[in-house]
């Protein structure tokens, strides 16, 4: 699952994942109900990202294998 913590108003989302060419997080988003953001992700970088807080909602990460991991923040 991702973990997110809150630094200087922004939200760090990280996941302890393997990224390898075959195997890997593909993509962050953050909802609200009136507000999206995502972030690609490629093979071989760190799973994780920041997203300026914007309120209440969801964090999503999508694994090319498992699929989709939802967090509520």
């Amino acid at each position: 699952m991702p973990q997110v913590e809150v630094m200087d108003g922004e939200f760090h989302v990280f996941l302890e994942h393997e990224m390898t060419k075959e195997h890997y997080i593909s993509c962050f988003a953050y909802v609200t109900s009136n507000y999206a953001q995502f972030v690609k992700l490629y093979p071989e970088q760190n799973a994780e990202c920041r997203f300026t807080r914007r309120g209440h909602g969801a964090v999503y990460a999508y694994c090319n294998r498992h699929g989709l991991y939802k967090v509520l923040v």
